[in-house]
């Protein structure tokens, strides 16, 4: 691997010291970077067939589905985000996932819905995603297009994949205001 393309060699070390060493392994395994939510992502599938994405006003075009690997470390869950397209969170390995929602309030608006959020309180509905062989844990939680969310490991780092649809695109996505 080139030292440039992995973010353990890039200056500063951005993962930052207090990075489990499984999770780093991880992440320079999958060659995974930093995302802007928290956590650290890869895309491996972006669909070249698209769908136009609605309700109006938006009327964009959208590949059909994408996926991610994304990965969260020890104490360092993700920001409150939320994109304008459903998420279907998969564990895939490491320990079990909590996904925290909170309703979207207007789910078909998306990104071009004001960023009003809800008063910050307990979630509306946390999921725990794990190995499915052990049950009572499901493997697969489903995230509603607007819905505000944050994702947290329960462990040294959770690995998962991300299936969006319609496809992600950085111009859907919203932290939550401060």
């Amino acid at each position: 691997m080139a030292r440039s393309s992995s973010p353990l060699t890039a200056e500063g070390d951005p993962l930052g010291a207090d990075l489990p060493a499984a999770a780093r392994e991880v992440v320079a395994k999958l060659t995974l970077r930093p995302h802007p939510e928290g956590g650290f992502y890869r895309e491996v599938f972006r669909d070249t067939a698209t769908v136009l994405r609605t309700p109006p006003p938006d009327g964009e075009r959208r590949a059909a589905v994408t996926l991610i690997y994304f990965l969260v470390a020890g104490a360092r869950p993700t920001s409150w985000h939320r994109v304008a397209s459903t998420e279907i969170w998969h564990h895939a390995g490491g320990a079990p996932l909590w996904l925290d929602i909170e309703p979207a309030g207007d789910p078909g608006a998306g990104g071009s819905a004001t960023l009003e959020a809800p008063p910050l309180q307990p979630p509306d509905r946390s999921l725990l995603l794990g190995d499915p062989r052990n049950l009572p844990h499901p493997a697969v939680g489903i995230v509603p297009a607007g819905a505000w969310q944050r994702a947290r490991s329960t462990g040294e780092y959770s690995l998962a994949t991300c299936t969006v649809a319609p496809g992600f695109e950085f111009a859907d996505f919203h932290l939550r205001p401060a």
